[in-house]
C-alpha cells in the first residue's frame, strides 16, 4: 500500500483511481470469472493494466513489473502473442530472468492460449525450454539462443508451434532454413495463418513474389481478416504486376480496422480535388498502396 501511495503521490493521481486502474485489474486475472463471461473480464482486465501503463504505474518498478507481467499474460491468454512476447522482452532487455518470466515467455512462444495456472503440468518442462529459448533470443544471445531452439525442435518435433517458433528465430539471419521450419509446421498444421504468412514474407524478401503468391493467398483465405495477411497478400501481388488487385487487399485490410494508418490516403485518393479524373485516383491510390505495403514512405513522392 506505502508504495501504490507514494506512487499516486508522485504523478498527482487519486489513490483511489490508481487503486481502481491497478487492483482491479489484478483481481480480474488472478480471480478466474464464470467461463461465458471470462473473454469480456479478461478484456477489460488488459484495458485496466494498460491504462495504468499510459498513467505511469510502469515507471514504478515493484508496480511497474507487476502490471506488465499481467498484461502479457493477459494478451497471451487473448491471442496476442506477439504483443505478449514484445512485453516479455522488456523483462529480459533489463536482465529480468524470473521463472514467471520465463514460463510466461515460453506460453507465448508456443502459442498457447492459456494463463500459467491453466497450463498442463505435463507441458511445463517444455514450455520452460521455449521460455528460455525466446529469453536468450531477446537478450540477442544467439548462440544460446540456436542451440536452445536446436533442443528444443529435437525434443517435441512434433508439438504445434514448436517449428514456427525455431522458424522465427531464424529468420534473422538463416532465411532458407526458416523457411523449412515454416514448411514443417504446416506439415503439422495446414492451416497455420502465420506461417503462410512468414513465408510469403520471406519469399519476397528474397525476390520471389511468385513464390510468395500461393502462402499469401492462403494465409488470407484463412485468416481473412488478418491485416498482415492481406498485407502479404498486398505486397506480392503488386510486385506480380496486379495493381489492382494490391489495391483491393490494402483497402479490405483497412476496412477491417487493423490498417488505419493509411486509411487517410485511400479516402484522399477518391474525394482530392485535384484528383477527380479516374487516373489521378488510381494514381493516388496506388501511392496510399505502396506506403501501405513498405514499399514506399509517406512523403518521399510529394
Amino acid at each position: 500500500m506505502a508504495v501504490a501511495q507514494e506512487t499516486a503521490k508522485l504523478y498527482g493521481l487519486s489513490y483511489e483511481l490508481l487503486l481502481t486502474v491497478y487492483d482491479k485489474a489484478i483481481i480480474q486475472v488472478e480471480n478466474r470469472p464464470p467461463k461465458d463471461d471470462l473473454q469480456d473480464k479478461y478484456d477489460r482486465a488488459l484495458q485496466h493494466l494498460l491504462q495504468s501503463r499510459v498513467l505511469g504505474i510502469g515507471d514504478v518498478p515493484d508496480l511497474g513489473d507487476s502490471a506488465r507481467y499481467h498484461a502479457a499474460i493477459l494478451m497471451t491468454r487473448m491471442e496476442q502473442y506477439e504483443q505478449a512476447l514484445e512485453t516479455l522482452g522488456e523483462f529480459a532487455g533489463e536482465g529480468n530472468d524470473n521463472p514467471r518470466v520465463i514460463e510466461a515467455l515460453g506460453i507465448a512462444t508456443l502459442r498457447m492460449p492459456m494463463l500459467p495456472t491453466e497450463t498442463p503440468p505435463d507441458r511445463r518442462e517444455m514450455i520452460l525450454m521455449a521460455g528460455r529459448a525466446s529469453y536468450m533470443m531477446a537478450t540477442r544471445n544467439t548462440a544460446a539462443a540456436e542451440r536452445a531452439f536446436d533442443q528444443l525442435v529435437s525434443r517435441y518435433p512434433e508439438t504445434p508451434n514448436v517449428h514456427y517458433a525455431y522458424g522465427v528465430f531464424l529468420l534473422q539471419e538463416k532465411g532458407e532454413k526458416a523457411i523449412e521450419e515454416f514448411k514443417r509446421e504446416l506439415e503439422l498444421q495446414p492451416q497455420h495463418p502465420v506461417s503462410l504468412m512468414q513465408l510469403a514474407y520471406e519469399y519476397r524478401k528474397r525476390g520471389e513474389p511468385q513464390a510468395a503468391l500461393p502462402f499469401a493467398k492462403q494465409a488470407v483465405e484463412i485468416a481473412p481478416k488478418a491485416f498482415p495477411a492481406r498485407k502479404a497478400l498486398g505486397q506480392a501481388l503488386l510486385e506480380t504486376g496486379d495493381i489492382e488487385g494490391a489495391i483491393r487487399e490494402l483497402e479490405l485490410g483497412i476496412g477491417d480496422g487493423r490498417g488505419g494508418a493509411h486509411r487517410d490516403d485511400l479516402q484522399a485518393a477518391r474525394a482530392g480535388p485535384l484528383h477527380r479524373g479516374r487516373w489521378g485516383v488510381r494514381l493516388l491510390e496506388l501511392a496510399a498502396v505502396l506506403a501501405g505495403l513498405g514499399v514506399l514512405r509517406p512523403g518521399l513522392g510529394d
